[in-house]
């Protein structure tokens, strides 16, 4: 690993791990550059794993008002390595983990500050909303897929499943506590960190004040690509089998419990199990992908698009679950999406 920073102590530092998403980065760091906090309390260090696309030039040449830092790492390690290896360098005892997509508003900075004043030792979890630029589809524009980020406008605390680290920040001492995030995930490491830090009665809160929006535009085939990371919830489950049935929008993918579940959970686990199906599935893709360049039946669409959407989810869970129960010993590889 190499880096170009001269650590000096200021009241927040910003850990922005990348790969790859030069354009991105840049909205991102041009959106940090318009901060109400100023540029010279707080510094961002981006974690780059092997960038070939211009991502360490921008962050060598771009003029900041802030301290910007970049730490190189020669291989695409994951992001938990990328946020590990930022929070041990950062030279503030607040830490903001953003991720490359996610645009802060001019707020962010100063929101997470007064959190952890106010209330020191938390995880801290920013807004994030959709992003409508990054909806560059049709089936995306009517669907809006981005909006279950959102965890609305209520502060207070959240559980632990509703936390994630593309917009979160901690103190050192508190990850100290937990631990750091676990290589070993290629997904779900945002949920069992916070799992883990609900173990140890940390808090977890969301800050409305901190909003930003997530600049991640998406085909439908590479949404649908990416819904199959939901495998790896059954290896959680497998680390922590307490917490089985107590995430809502999980416990829709998992086979029928007869005698357990209600009759509107058996009814809609019905529904996921017939849209799980591969020809279906194939079929309401072909539709969509026609629909999209009609661009009409907006109704239709959004119909259409969830219920693939969940039939994938569940084929994925399902998948998932064999592939635990074949490895009870270990923990599985499940599946491994470039993005």
């Amino acid at each position: 690993m190499r880096s170009w920073f001269l650590r000096t102590e200021m009241d927040l530092s910003i850990v922005i791990p990348n790969n790859n998403r030069c354009k991105e980065l840049e909205l991102t760091l041009q959106s940090l550059c318009k901060q109400t906090y100023p540029g010279d309390q707080f510094e961002v260090i981006v974690v780059d794993q092997a960038s070939g696309d211009g991502s360490r030039e921008l962050v060598k040449k771009m003029k900041t008002p802030f301290q910007l830092r970049l730490l190189e790492q020669d291989q695409k390690y994951g992001i938990s390595v990328a946020r590990n290896a930022g929070m041990e360098a950062a030279g503030s005892p607040i830490v903001l983990i953003l991720d490359a997509d996610v645009l802060p508003a001019p707020e962010v900075v100063e929101a997470h500050v007064k959190a952890h004043r106010s209330s020191p030792g938390g995880l801290v979890c920013g807004r994030i909303m959709p992003y409508p630029p990054a909806y560059t589809t049709y089936i995306e524009q009517v669907a809006n897929p981005e909006a279950g980020l959102d965890r609305g406008d209520k502060a207070g605390p959240i559980p632990f499943y509703q936390a994630s680290g593309g917009h979160l920040s901690l103190s050192i001492d508190t990850y100290r506590k937990i631990g750091s995030w676990d290589p070993g995930l290629q997904r779900v490491q945002d949920i069992e960190f916070a799992y883990r830090a609900y173990l140890l009665n940390i808090p977890i809160s969301n800050c409305p004040q901190a909003a930003s929006y997530h600049n991640h535009p998406r085909t439908l085939l590479k949404r649908l690509e990416y819904a199959q990371t939901i495998s790896w919830w059954p290896v959680l489950y497998q680390r922590y089998p307490e917490i089985k049935g107590i995430v809502p929008w999980i416990s829709s993918f998992e086979p029928i419990k007869w005698g357990y579940d209600s009759c509107s959970s058996i009814k809609q686990k019905m529904i996921n199990s017939i849209y799980s199906n591969s020809f279906i599935r194939w079929f309401l893709t072909q539709i969509l992908l026609f629909l999209d360049h009609s661009r009409f039946l907006p109704k239709i669409i959004r119909g259409i698009f969830w219920r693939l959407y969940s039939g994938t989810l569940t084929k994925a869970f399902r998948d998932g679950q064999r592939i635990v129960s074949k490895n009870q010993d270990k923990t599985p590889v499940i599946i491994n999406i470039n993005e």
